[in-house]
Order: structure tokens, then sequence, then C-alpha cells
């Protein structure tokens, strides 16, 4: 196992299992980093195996609301998993492992979740306007 991906799980295991907020920042961070690596993909088919299988274990052990930002009401890991499976299916040269069990993932988190990562977000999301108000 490459070294990152298990300091993740540590991450993921401290924030669960003693509740330090620290952990679950850094478990945040190196998601972000990771899913929003585009060259990566390519480079490290490995670790991006081994990153779909814990993030995947991380998701089925974790409540959907533990992701989202109490302030903001923002679900930091939808972005991060919409910039990687973006990543991984842009990447022309990135192994085909990694792109079926990236597909296999957001199918399962698409179901399990009802997240969409087809749909357009920020700016570029569709508006909609209420015409009876």
């Amino acid at each position: 196992m490459h070294s990152i991906t298990s300091i993740v799980m540590m991450s993921a295991c401290l924030q669960i299992t003693c509740q330090v907020y620290e952990a679950f920042d850094a478990w945040k961070q190196l998601v972000h980093l990771l899913c929003s690596c585009v060259d990566a993909v390519s480079r490290h088919p490995h670790l991006y195996m081994q990153l779909l299988s814990v993030l995947h274990q991380h998701v089925s052990e974790i409540p959907e609301d533990f992701f989202i930002d109490i302030v903001s009401r923002h679900n930091f890991l939808t972005d991060a998993l919409r910039s990687l499976f973006e990543n991984i299916e842009a990447a022309d040269d990135a192994a085909l492992d990694v792109k079926n069990r990236s597909k296999r993932f957001r199918a399962h988190l698409e179901r399990k979740f009802n997240w969409d990562f087809g749909a357009e977000t920020g700016e570029y999301a569709p508006v909609v306007v209420d015409l009876d108000a």
C-alpha cells in the first residue's frame, strides 16, 4: 500500500474513533489533493486503485451528512469526487482497471446517496427561476 493512502486511512480512523478534528481536516486536505491531481492518475495507477478502494470503504462507514459543512451546507466530498472522476475519465493513458473501478464507485455513490456527478456546478449550473413568485 502506498504510504499516502495509509495516511488517508489513519486520519479517517483517528477522526472516527477518537473524534480528532485535526485528523478529519488532514483527511479532507489529502482527499482534495489526490482527487485534483490530473497527471498523477496516469503516472500512479496503483495509488488510484488503492485510493478508490479506501474512499469506498470510508464512505460506506460514515453517514452521508458527515461530509456536509454545517455553515455552508456544502458537501466537499462530492466536489472532490467529481474532480477525481473527471480526471480519471479525461486521462487517455489511465489504466483500464482504474477507469473501471472509478465507474463502479461512481455508480455506487449515485445509487446509495443520490449524488449526481454529471450535474453542472458553480457558475455553470443551470439557474431555476420560480415564475409563480
